[in-house]
């Protein structure tokens, strides 16, 4: 950890903490304490997930105050729903409505794509769990925290450019100001615009806080980047070979999609060659840039009122996929822009193994990644021979493993046992309350050992059956609460919602009518009689009517039974009360 402590003025001081990153390719996540108030800069993680990297924010999670995220990649929010369920992260955070949903695609995306190797860190409901705390906001739109002293602290996000939704942080307290800018792009690009510092606003800030992992790069004019990008790329493909672009999920890879798009019509390629986006959430990465419109450049919002509307591809422009399976049915040359940009665990790195034996093939790199990576090893220059990646596969698992998994997991059953003697008072008194308890608690563990079992051979595509018999776990003794009734498992029905609220299904409101008549309507006072007139006129007055609504059960009064006692119908009472 790296701190430093700053006297913003006599009477206010601030202390930054670097948790953990600091270093080029590294996840961001820093602590900064403002007069008491404990402020996450970023809750970033990298796409190994190693537990070990966060142990410095467990320290610290608990007691932080407010979360600010300036990004929607792994970088900058990717262990925020881990902090959450396991560390005991539960403020507010705060962050832009782009970084907001596509922060969901990037981290579902990882998840997505480690769930079938056993990744159990954090499960989708944990996402939504931790961004449902989430407050979007807009660019100059403050929020106010309040400090145990007197006096505030306030946080406004501005365009940082890099991503949509880009931010960097403007922090002030009273007449100073704290910038925490990282990761931003002052080039303009062809859907966002680039960072600005405006002066009349951030002229003299009192601390910034910044990154310089570029700084020592000299970076080319970016025609000539892109007409060397597209040739390559439309050379590789007329001789036959496939061009692999490992990218993000919901990020760069949406200008590298408008500028390859921009390309292909310029130069004819449309329904030559397609263009392939592969990943687990590529269509929800496609519909959210539709939706987000005015978060980008003004040539994207203008662009809104023309025939080409961003990120409105068609089916010959952009083939959207969701798993490696569908480019068998692909049968031409093709751009494949795979997840993940650092080829660490996803699609990018199984297209890669195939594409290594094919001469013509072509990989660009888009990003750099964790040392020892495959995207690491082959940006480094001169690119080397060879390279050492690690790939992960599905294998049907022998009969004899699938036996020992299960002995394993019952063997770690009971060396997870309680003290079979804690309790034990208490569960005779509770035997006494209940006779008939033994059978349903046996019925209850016979499934929690079968559970067990699935989880141990769960990682098995085709489960073979073994010589042993069944295996039933005994029941513990361990102490436990019991209930006087049987219980049974309630699975709540969870609630959906879209930008306008909950999604409600128009059925569940539609009102029933009476058979063998149309709705509010009654055909015997049809005519307008003088009598029925009268009726629905005493009736008014004395209040004794009684008229049944349509959609109850309640039996209609007969017209013929009685002088009038017709019905009455309920578009005439709505007239009449008006």
């Amino acid at each position: 950890q790296l701190g430093v402590r700053v006297l913003l003025s006599p009477m206010t001081t601030a202390h930054l903490t670097v948790l953990y990153g600091g270093g080029p390719d590294e996840p961001f996540c820093s602590l900064l304490e403002v007069d008491g108030l404990r402020i996450l800069l970023d809750c970033g993680w990298d796409e190994r997930f190693d537990t070990a990297l966060l142990e410095p924010l467990k320290e610290v999670a608990p007691t932080v105050d407010a979360v600010l995220l300036s990004f929607p990649d792994l970088a900058h929010l990717g262990a925020l729903p881990y902090a959450r369920s396991k560390l005991g992260l539960h403020c507010e955070v705060f962050c832009s409505l782009p970084v907001w949903r596509m922060g969901r695609v990037f981290i579902e995306d990882a998840v997505m794509s480690l769930r079938e190797f056993g990744f159990d860190l954090f499960t989708v409901r944990d996402i939504h769990d931790a961004f449902a705390m989430v407050q979007p906001l807009k660019y100059s739109q403050e929020k106010q925290f309040p400090l145990k002293k007197d006096g505030v602290v306030t946080a406004t996000p501005y365009a940082a450019g890099h991503m949509i939704g880009g931010t960097f942080w403007c922090i002030q307290r009273e007449t100073e100001m704290l910038l925490y800018a990282v990761d931003f792009n002052h080039r303009r690009e062809q859907h966002l615009n680039r960072f600005t510092l405006e002066l009349d606003v951030f002229s003299r800030p009192t601390v910034l806080i910044t990154d310089a992992y570029s700084m020592a790069e000299i970076h080319k004019k970016r025609k000539l980047l892109d007409d060397a990008l597209f040739t390559s790329i439309r050379r590789t493909l007329s001789r036959g070979g496939d061009v692999l672009m490992p990218v993000d999920a919901a990020g760069r890879v949406l200008e590298l999609l408008m500028c390859l798009n921009r390309f292909w019509r310029n130069s004819g390629l449309v329904g030559e060659y397609p263009i392939v986006f592969l990943s687990n959430t590529s269509h929800l990465a496609i519909e959210f840039a539709k939706q987000q419109v005015e978060w980008m450049s003004e040539g994207c919002r203008n662009a809104l009122n023309t025939n080409q509307r961003p990120f409105d591809f068609t089916r010959q422009e952009v083939v959207v996929i969701n798993h490696p399976k569908q480019l068998e049915s692909i049968h031409v040359p093709k751009l494949i822009m795979a997840t993940d940009a650092v080829m660490s665990g996803g699609y990018s790195l199984h297209v890669f193994d195939r594409l290594c034996n094919d001469p013509n093939s072509l990989v660009i790199v888009t990003q750099r990644g964790p040392e020892g990576s495959a995207s690491y090893q082959l940006s480094q220059l001169p690119t080397p021979p060879t390279i050492k990646i690690k790939v992960r596969k599905m294998v049907a698992m022998t009969s004899e493993e699938i036996q020992n998994a299960q002995l394993r997991a019952v063997e770690e059953l009971k060396n997870a046992k309680a003290d079979p003697e804690a309790g034990k008072d208490q569960n005779d008194a509770d035997e006494k309350d209940e006779p008939d308890g033994d059978a349903n608690d046996e019925k209850l563990e016979a499934e929690d050992t079968n559970h067990q079992l699935g989880k141990a051979a769960g990682s098995a595509m085709k489960t073979e059956d073994s010589s042993a018999g069944p295996v039933r776990k005994k029941r513990r003794k361990t102490k436990r609460l019991k209930t006087k009734f049987p219980m049974f498992r309630d699975y709540g029905v969870e609630k959906e919602f879209d930008d306008y609220g909950e999604i409600i299904n128009p059925e569940d409101f539609a009102v029933a009518t009476p058979s063998g008549s149309a709705p509010y309507s009654n055909p015997a006072n049809a005519n307008g009689s003088g009598g029925d007139g009268a009726n629905l006129r005493g009736a008014a007055r004395g209040r004794t009517a009684s008229v049944p609504y349509p959609n109850q059960n309640a039996s209609l009064p007969n017209p013929s039974s009685a002088a009038g006692s017709n019905l009455i119908s309920l578009s005439f009472i709505h007239v009449f009360m008006i």
